[in-house]
């Protein structure tokens, strides 16, 4: 008698887990973008406007408009969908033009990263209008995240940039895992040309958004 009711509260405890799989997969799946902000929506840096319209003016309409069509062939996107994956490369863009190591974390975004770059000839235009240099592909997408790249990534992210609900779905979660304390106490600490040279590109185009960045970090 013993026996059978351990039984069936195995079989209940397994059928609870289960149902939470279903329910939890079938949330995930029913996952659903809004409309995509007019902006890239950044936070008020100084500098952060100019260095986002600059970005904005090297992306030629006809490049995006091939790879927008190109995207719609070889991937199958939600309504809305392409627009904040869009949304947060360019982001990316931004976050690259400043920080010395910038990796990606976003398996979504990194896929629409891929689609820009069979644009060889247009994709290598735009890194020269917008950097003076060509941009990397530089992916970090694997299994389990460095802690303290990503971290530090979702620090940086948020002093730059307003997160929506959709925002949180593409890099599956902001702030899973803590800036570590090491970077947290060079903040408070080390003067603003060692922290350029720890973490920010020295010939970046945008040296007064770095210091503007640096400074907020600081007070956070």
């Amino acid at each position: 008698m013993l026996i059978g009711r351990g039984n069936w509260m195995a079989w209940l405890v397994l059928l609870a887990v289960v149902i939470w799989f279903i329910l939890f997969l079938s949330k995930k799946l029913s996952f659903s973008f809004g409309l995509t902000p007019k902006s890239v929506e950044i936070k008020p840096l100084k500098g952060l406007k100019k260095l986002s319209d600059n970005l904005e003016h090297s992306l030629s309409e006809s490049y995006m408009k091939n790879v927008e069509e190109r995207v719609n062939k070889e991937i199958k996107l939600k309504e809305n969908e392409y627009k904040w994956r869009l949304l947060d490369l360019e982001r990316y863009f931004i976050m690259t033009s400043l920080l010395k190591d910038s990796p990606m974390f976003s398996e979504k975004i990194d896929e629409l990263w891929h689609q820009m770059l069979m644009f060889t000839h247009e994709y290598e235009d735009f890194s020269k209008k917008y950097l003076g240099s060509f941009v990397h592909h530089s992916p970090n997408v694997k299994e389990v995240s460095d802690p303290n790249l990503r971290g530090f990534f979702d620090w940086v992210y948020s002093e730059l940039f307003i997160i929506r609900k959709e925002n949180i779905h593409l890099y599956k979660g902001f702030f899973r895992y803590p800036v570590h304390p090491k970077i947290i106490d060079e903040f408070r600490s080390l003067p603003e040309n060692q922290l350029i040279d720890l973490y920010f590109k020295c010939d970046s185009k945008y040296m007064s958004t770095v210091l503007t960045l640096i400074s907020s970090m600081k007070k956070t």
